[in-house]
């Protein structure tokens, strides 16, 4: 099977001509069918367009951020864990062989390691810590879009699944309280749950000033200028370039749910309504039991959680 044509699409549009070369003529010869050339070429295509990058410059830091992507899309139950593994492995072999063969200097994926068995019990030192969380906020303190959908990940638990296709309508305001209200609709395979959650105060005037300047007409509250709202991966991919000149390891969504769900943990009774708020099933809260003392420390100023059951 010639591949050419479909290296010549849009999927590959990072790609180099030296590139495409060497997997034409080197790498895909090595591989057994045309369905595992496709495969291949499928992964490393997702995966240079997700960074926006040649592959051969893809970068340590660039492979760690990737690997947190595909434990974010397992957490989020978007892919199954083995698929997950799969890609990974994928691109762990590709670059180990570009290494070998003196393609690259540096294998990006060398050090990094694919944490299989503790997709449910995660190390506390892997997730983020306040200090960082306040550097991104402070990076990103100038771009709107961006800074409300990590305050709705961070204050609100949610994925950047929920965030990405939200539409305005879905905030309810009562007038009485003053209190708003999301009304949320999550879909995980044939399963859906809907859910009423409290929005915190401290964003209500953030949500109402982004309605309010841009794209006023516009019912999603993350539009987008090529479609009409901007998709989970352009949400990621505007997350990690706001962060390129910032020292330390980048910050994704997952980050910023993963220690919302801590703090919430630190602050409610009852882990039911913490599942529920954030769309858990309760088995998945065994991850969050060991909350460093540096996260507890003034946790309870920093979240805010109700959840008004209206299914």
């Amino acid at each position: 099977m010639d591949f050419r044509p479909m290296l010549n699409s849009d999927r590959f549009a990072y790609f180099t001509d030296q590139e495409k070369e060497y997997l034409l003529t080197v790498y895909l010869p090595r591989r057994g069918s045309d369905f595992s050339r496709s495969n291949l070429l499928y992964i490393l295509g997702a995966f240079s367009s997700q960074l926006e990058k040649p592959l051969f410059d893809v970068s340590s830091k660039d492979a760690s951020l990737y690997t947190k992507f595909l434990i974010g899309n397992i957490e989020e139950k978007i892919w199954r864990e083995q698929y997950a593994l799969t890609v990974f492995n994928t691109l762990q072999n590709f670059y180990l062989f570009c290494y070998k063969q003196e393609k690259i200097k540096e294998n990006p994926f060398g050090q990094i390691s694919f944490p299989v068995h503790s997709i449910q019990e995660v190390d506390p030192k892997e997730f983020s810590s306040l200090y960082a969380v306040d550097r991104l906020f402070s990076v990103i303190q100038d771009m709107p879009l961006l800074y409300l959908a990590a305050a709705l990940a961070f204050r609100m638990a949610l994925t950047v699944n929920d965030l990405s296709g939200l539409r305005r309508e879905q905030f309810v305001m009562e007038e009485e309280t003053g209190m708003v209200y999301l009304n949320l609709e999550r879909k995980y395979g044939r399963h859906k749950s809907r859910s009423c959650l409290f929005v915190p105060e401290d964003l209500h005037k953030i949500l109402l000033e982004s309605f309010r300047t841009i794209e006023p007409t516009s019912p999603y509250v993350f539009p987008s200028k090529r479609k009409a709202f901007m998709q989970r991966n352009t949400l990621q991919t505007n997350l990690q370039k706001a962060q390129m000149d910032v020292e330390g390891d980048n910050i994704t969504f997952s980050d910023l749910r993963n220690l919302s769900i801590f703090l919430m943990l630190i602050c409610s009774k009852s882990s039911g309504d913490v599942a529920a708020y954030a769309g858990l099933e309760g088995t998945w809260l065994t991850r969050y039991k060991s909350i460093p003392d540096e996260i507890r420390m003034d946790a309870a100023r920093l979240v805010n959680i109700r959840l008004i059951d209206r299914t």
